[in-house]
């Protein structure tokens, strides 16, 4: 040795090599200091834990919930000690080259050419061993040992193939190093846990709890709670700015620890995690109209809607509830779900952790964000910590609004604002209170990089699932799984939906634990509230939507062909007669068809197109437009007739426009969809108590449908005619499967009218009950082969969804061992759902279907590549740096998502596909170092054209993203 110190005091953790930090070139921080740091964070987060999770821990430690966390947060602080063998501490360049000379010297061998291994994986035999030699522990330790496991995961992936901690000799190995390096290794932990111990009063008596055992391992559930725990408490510990810089200068570790609990508590400060406002909200009818006084300021004797009543007056579960309101579209089960939200949250003795909005898609999301603004401005009493949580968050208006600079005080008076350090999409679940997609929480039952972290920021929290239909059997699996998980992180669950099948909610029910009422068939509209042994039935309640039935009729439902002029010369046959109209249709080409034909029919209408394939920013301002945006009345929103008067409108969609934005028409067409879709489809009519044109006093419904009236079945056929050879498969098969097509056309063919809500849940029922798949007795045989067919099609694709959730989702909460005993799920945690991979490989997905890319539309003019034709591209970064926010959302609000397979398989295969050399080349200088902009392509488009695999592009600024126009509209 060259000194009188430890040789383990040589070893290092975190560098500021380019001195961006103001502390020079060469600054390292101790690894001794940085575990001490992350324990001090950890201790501070210990309450964050669910209560359930918190005791679980002490149960099976045999110690008091003060001690658990004493513990539990040294054993994460101790995550990093892998960092303390060769292949990592060879690391660092000339930063760290002298502390390397002196573990040189002090006979640390750097000679072996050993294999490199993960830090965060190499801490987990190296705490094994320490657990091992622990003295009077034998009952707690298999949990120490499942701790030290799953603290070794906090850079989110789980263990690779070399083995798992149940595996025999899995704690040897040469990448730890040699005899000398696994000395110092013991010798560290030993040295932190007794400064960290001895600052705490010294080791309990660890009495464990014997009946906890398998196999040498315990496995509770809260583990997933633990690991997230542990990468939350790295992340803040790792914010070096906050740190001490002269830590190698403390020979008494225990003196460090109180200088790091002041940098701990000034670290977690700035991110806002503890900056929490408590949900209040008082049950009944008082309560909810306190929470929602702007629905009531008209009429201030007028009584909340029957469900909301309903809701407001539920007696709750003592532990975690689930509960599923189903009710028509425009009932107000948004506002009830707020306002029970806040009641579940208020009746815990902590004020609960908070409140997650998950909706279908970004466009749903952005849509209820203002709304569940306003409501936060009722429910808290100051500031409270809000995020929107989705790929292209950042582009939000509403969400930039309430970015706060570093000083909090600038939000004092504020209802809401949004704290930067949850930006990135891993941080948003962490946030008290956010709105977002259900696939941002669905990725915590998937097997990909991070997942428990998610878990561990919507544990305790209530989860609302809003728009939650008729899932498709992947979909499906993975949501009960995160239920499952979700009742055993103690959260509580609101599921919201128009058309829930029945055998989808009694599959919810059955994966939180739950018995269906017995009494459930028919019942509609209906709340059931799951608790312990079965579930309790309300309903069925009045309805708006009774009412208008009442008075303007029953819905006219009535078929016509599909053909796509013969659509046109509808809508302008409707246009005369004063109606503003809707058309939702199934492709995004055939929308463009049926636009191109309105617009060059000269209608004296306001004319409207919707769909998924515009660049962002252009989406956006559609939709601003369409439903509104503030104070500016949305031109088929419920302001429409006082903004607009008598004029008509029409509004071309996709299924963008199908469920949650508030739209309303006087008649809609829509192609042939499955009925549940239909139904939310025909929600968007007579939405709100507006006067309607002579001729359409009531709801209108017309489906399209090739040979509507020739057939028994539909031949589902390319829908507004043949298209050349070559052209992508358009019909309806490439949407929706046969079966339900088949079930619901004959549902329909003869029915006239439906009155709802009456008819909601037969009409469900109808297509997706448990005895529909056997063909009508009067089908010919020509139709009877056709259903048989799709009902093998519509089988296989479920085995086929079967078998990739299984493949894909976590292991349930009683097999948690699972997660670790399997290399192959184990390896899949490597990937992030934005890994852009090929389809060959495993890439964390929510949702089946056709593989997509990102790409950012960009134009060239007069020689130069630009933004839109004028505005320059941003400058290329300095080195080191990605490019800023701003630049970042310059870029992303000329992104779209395109699916057409050609395209992906030529951008995949070479990521210049859509632009030239040069501009490649510069594309890779911005977007190094860039997060936000990773897999994404640059397209560039001159003349308003490119070609990307074999398939010409237009850049269209009235119909959005063309795939080859010449011949889409050359019919």
């Amino acid at each position: 040795m060259t000194s009188s110190k430890p040789d383990w005091r040589l070893f290092w953790a975190k560098t500021d090599r380019g001195g961006y930090l103001g502390r020079g070139d060469r600054w390292t921080h101790p690894l001794w200091a940085h575990l001490l740091d992350v324990a001090c964070v950890a201790e501070a987060l210990f309450e964050r834990l669910p209560a359930p999770v918190r005791a679980s821990l002490a149960r099976q430690l045999g110690v008091t919930e003060e001690q658990a966390k004493t513990i539990s947060s040294l054993v994460i602080g101790l995550h990093d000690v892998g960092k303390a063998i060769p292949s990592f501490q060879t690391q660092g360049g000339e930063t760290t080259a002298k502390a390397r000379e002196e573990m040189k010297a002090a006979g640390l061998s750097f000679d072996r050419d050993d294999e490199r291994r993960h830090h965060g994986h190499a801490s987990i035999p190296i705490l094994l061993g320490w657990v091992a030699s622990l003295p009077n522990s034998d009952s707690a330790r298999p949990l120490l040992r499942s701790l030290a496991a799953f603290v070794g995961f906090h850079h989110g992936r789980l263990l690779a193939k070399q083995g798992a901690p149940s595996k025999p000799g899995w704690e040897s190995g040469s990448r730890l190093g040699d005899t000398a390096w696994k000395r110092e290794q013991q010798a560290l932990i030993v040295a932190v846990a007794e400064a960290w111990m001895r600052a705490h009063g010294g080791w309990p008596t660890l009495a464990g709890m014997p009946d906890a055992q398998r196999d040498g391992f315990a496995y509770p559930p809260g583990l997933l709670a633990v690991a997230g725990w542990t990468t939350l408490a790295d992340w803040i510990g790792s914010m070096n700015e906050h740190m001490p810089p002269d830590a190698a200068s403390y020979d008494n570790l225990a003196a460090y620890i109180p200088v790091s609990r002041r940098a701990a508590r000034k670290a977690l400060a700035e991110t806002k995690l503890d900056d929490r406002v408590a949900l209040r909200a008082a049950s009944g009818d008082e309560g909810f109209r306190a929470c929602f006084p702007e629905m009531f300021d008209d009429n201030p004797h007028s009584e909340p809607r029957a469900l909301q009543r309903t809701t407001a007056g539920l007696d709750l579960p003592d532990g975690p509830a689930l509960v599923i309101i189903e009710a028509p579209t425009g009932e107000g089960k948004s506002e009830a779900a707020f306002h029970l939200a806040a009641r579940l949250q208020a009746r815990r003795a902590d004020g609960g952790r908070g409140v997650y909005l998950a909706l279908p898609t970004q466009a749903t999301s952005n849509g209820l964000f203002p709304r569940f603004l306003r409501f936060l401005e009722q429910a808290t009493g100051g500031a409270a910590n809000v995020q929107l949580v989705h790929g292209a968050s950042g582009l939000n208006a509403d969400l930039n609004r309430l970015l706060q600079p570093q000083d909090r005080d600038e939000a004092a008076g504020s209802s809401a604002y949004a704290a930067r350090w949850f930006l990135p999409s891993k941080r948003g679940l962490l946030a008290p209170y956010g709105v977002g997609t259900v696939d941002q929480a669905l990725l915590g039952a998937l097997v990909s990089r991070h997942f428990f972290l998610r878990l561990y920021g919507l544990a305790g929290k209530c989860v609302v699932f809003d728009e939650v239909h008729a899932y498709d059997t992947y979909m499906a699996a993975l949501f009960e799984r995160l239920l499952r998980w979700l009742r055993a992180l103690d959260c509580d669950v609101v599921v919201l939906s128009a058309t829930l099948p029945a055998t989808m909610r009694r599959r919810f029910l059955k994966a939180w634990g739950t018995k269906p009422p017995e009494d459930e068939a028919g019942v509609y509209p209906a709340v059931t509230v799951a608790e312990a042994g079965a579930a309790r039935l309300y309903g069925p309640f009045a309805t708006m939507q009774a009412e208008r039935t009442e008075r303007a009729g029953p819905t006219e439902v009535a078929f016509a062909g599909g053909d796509e002029h013969a659509v046109a010369r509808r809508v302008a046959d409707f246009v005369r007669q004063g109606a503003t109209v809707g058309v939702i249709v199934n492709l995004v080409d055939r929308a463009q068809r049926i636009f191109r034909l309105l617009t060059d029919a000269g209608l004296d209408a306001d004319l409207e197109l919707l769909h998924a394939r515009f660049p962002f920013a252009e989406r956006q301002a559609r939709e601003h437009r369409v439903v509104g945006s503030g104070e500016t009345p949305g031109r088929f929103g419920k302001r429409r007739r006082e903004a607009f008067g008598d004029r008509p409108a029409v509004l071309v969609a996709t299924q963008v426009a199908e469920q949650s934005l508030d739209l309303d028409v006087d008649v809609l067409l829509t192609d042939l969809a499955p009925v549940d879709l239909l139904l939310q489809r025909a929600g968007r009519m007579h939405r709100h108590d507006l006067p309607r044109p002579a001729g359409f006093e009531c709801p209108r419904l017309l489906i399209l449908c090739p040979n509507a009236d020739a057939d028994d079945l539909p031949n589902l056929a390319p829908l507004g005619g043949p298209r050349k050879e070559g052209d992508l498969k358009t019909d309806l098969r490439a949407v929706y499967l046969s079966l339900p097509l088949f079930k619901t056309y004959r549902l329909l063919r003869d029915r006239r009218a439906w009155r709802l809500p009456h008819d909601y849940r037969p009409l469900v029922e109808a297509v997706y009950g448990p005895d529909t798949d056997a063909p009508p007795p009067d089908l010919s045989e020509t139709d009877r082969v056709r259903w048989a067919g799709a009902v093998r099609d519509r089988d296989a694709l479920e085995k086929n969804q079967t078998t990739h959730a299984r493949d894909a989702r976590i292991a349930a909460p009683e097999r948690l061992r699972e997660l670790v005993s399997s290399g192959e799920t184990a390896d899949r945690s490597a990937y992030d759902e934005h890994a852009d991979v090929p389809a060959r490989d495993f890439r964390p997905v929510t949702r089946l279907g056709r593989d997509t890319v990102e790409v950012v539309c960009l134009v060239k003019r007069d020689g130069r590549v630009t933004l839109d034709g004028a505005a320059p591209l941003p400058d290329t970064p300095a080195e080191g740096f990605g490019l800023g926010i701003e630049d970042v959302r310059k870029l992303l609000r000329r992104g779209v998502r395109l699916g057409r397979a050609g395209i992906v398989r030529a951008l995949r295969t070479d990521e210049a596909a859509g632009v030239d050399p040069e501009t490649a080349v510069r594309w890779g200088r911005l977007t190094t170092r860039t997060p936000a902009l990773a897999y994404h392509y640059p397209l560039v488009f001159e003349h308003g054209r490119c070609t990307v695999g074999g398939t010409t592009l237009a850049l269209d600024p009235d119909l959005g993203i063309v795939y080859d126009p010449d011949r889409l509209f050359d019919r």
